[in-house]
């Protein structure tokens, strides 16, 4: 997969990012440094710049950038809010 494929693929079943407009969602990808190789996805994190990868199947179902946080700038569950 290339990253135009990636995108179309992420859009097509992505509800958040199918409402955003094709260039918003390159711009985030740039933003990111979202690279494609084989089945996996290598990003930056979004907050510390952290290089991070996971599988195409997972990346795909995530849609901002609190998501895609790596683990140390998510913090402890605690501190995130939500259900405990």
């Amino acid at each position: 997969m290339d990253l135009e494929g990636l995108m179309a693929h992420h859009r097509q079943i992505n509800p958040v990012l199918a409402a955003r407009r094709e260039e918003e969602v390159t711009l985030w990808y740039a933003d990111l440094g979202v690279e494609v190789l084989d089945e996996m996805v290598s990003y930056q994190c979004p907050r510390c710049g952290r290089p991070l990868a996971v599988l195409v199947d997972e990346f795909v179902h995530l849609d901002s950038n609190s998501e895609l946080r790596c683990d140390e700038c998510r913090g402890f569950p605690e501190e995130r809010g939500g259900p405990g």
